[in-house]
């Protein structure tokens, strides 16, 4: 069975988590990659939900002015 620590520290966390990634070169540019991936996904994706609000709203905001 596996044997747990609790860390007691924040910062020693970190380091316990950090510590595999950041042993091997190829982890740290694969972990890279991933964050890039990831970071423009969020952008396009994020970019196209902001856009389809607006594009309601500025449709709501037309059919609520007044003709005249």
């Amino acid at each position: 069975m596996a044997q747990v620590e609790f860390v007691p520290d924040v910062a020693e966390l970190w380091e316990v988590v950090l510590e595999g990634p950041l042993a091997d070169p190829l982890s740290i540019l694969m972990l890279a990659l991933g964050g890039l991936l990831i970071g423009v996904a969020v952008a396009i994706f994020g970019g196209l939900s902001v856009g389809g609000v607006l594009s309601m709203v500025v449709r709501a905001a037309k059919e609520q002015s007044p003709r005249g």
